[in-house]
């Protein structure tokens, strides 16, 4: 361990969370202290990298991305399906 890091120790966790913990950590197959690191500089935005070429500067809707349920995102693409129809009239 470099001379720089620390350790910290995380006690009381209620079931719920340890469980999400556990299930996140195995899905993206990283140990759980890694996950707890990534989601930690993630709450306090110390990745987001600005002015880099070839990276996204804009970060304002990245808390929207991923967070609709298949049945929501069916909803929202049937209601633009419904908005896209082209009126004939209106071109002719």
């Amino acid at each position: 361990m470099r001379d720089d890091m620390k350790q910290i120790t995380i006690r009381n966790l209620d079931p719920e969370v340890l469980e999400k913990i556990r299930a996140l950590a195995k899905q993206e197959q990283i140990s759980m202290n890694k996950l707890l690191a990534k989601l930690l500089r993630q709450a306090l935005q110390l990745d987001k990298q600005k002015n880099i070429p070839g990276q996204n500067r804009h970060h304002d809707l990245d808390d929207l991305c991923g967070v609709w349920s298949d049945e929501e995102a069916e909803q929202f693409d049937k209601a633009l399906s419904q908005q896209r129809q082209i009126d004939a009239e209106l071109w002719s």
